[in-house]
């Protein structure tokens, strides 16, 4: 994980509320798949920060189409487990226009990007912050580094929410 990702998303949802624009996260995964957990624990672990501009999607990103659609954000931040090269627990932020193709692979069945364009977003509008995960196993916790990665996220977006909305 680099700082320098961090940082950045700190600074696009400072910037966006400071212009008086609403943000969503949406979080993606299944509580019950091991790693796949991120999203579900970043959700859980915001909510009890008392962030309420924040989606549980569970397994289908599309369960947020219609929330998405009435809100309209400034600024969607979709939070999901990744597949790729890399370790496990390391995070990736990036925004959707700058991401290189193909996207680090969810493992929903629903691509981001096309959600996304269901939802007419700009995709300079949409922050993906993924994790890194390794074991997508049935009834399996998610490991200690995906927790602790949940729990960097979950800190800094209730952080910068709440600092910038005082």
């Amino acid at each position: 994980m680099l700082i320098s990702e961090l940082k950045s998303l700190e600074e696009a949802v400072r910037r966006v509320l400071a212009r008086g624009g609403r943000i969503v996260v949406v979080c993606i995964g299944n509580s019950l798949r091991g790693d796949d957990a991120f999203g579900p624990l970043v959700y859980e672990f915001l909510r009890e920060e008392g962030v309420n501009s924040v989606i549980n999607a569970e397994h289908a990103p599309e369960n947020a189409l219609g929330l998405l659609l009435r809100e309209k954000p400034s600024l969607l931040i979709l939070v999901d487990a990744v597949k790729g090269r890399g370790r496990a627990g390391e995070l990736i932020v990036t925004r959707l226009s700058e991401a290189s193709s193909p996207l680090p692979l969810t493992t929903h069945s629903v691509p981001l990007d096309l959600l996304v364009r269901a939802v007419d977003l700009d995709p300079a509008r949409v922050i993906l912050v993924g994790v890194y995960a390794s074991n997508f196993e049935f009834g399996v916790k998610p490991s200690v580094k995906v927790v602790k990665a949940a729990k960097l996220v979950a800190e800094l977006l209730a952080r910068v929410m709440a600092t910038s909305l005082a």
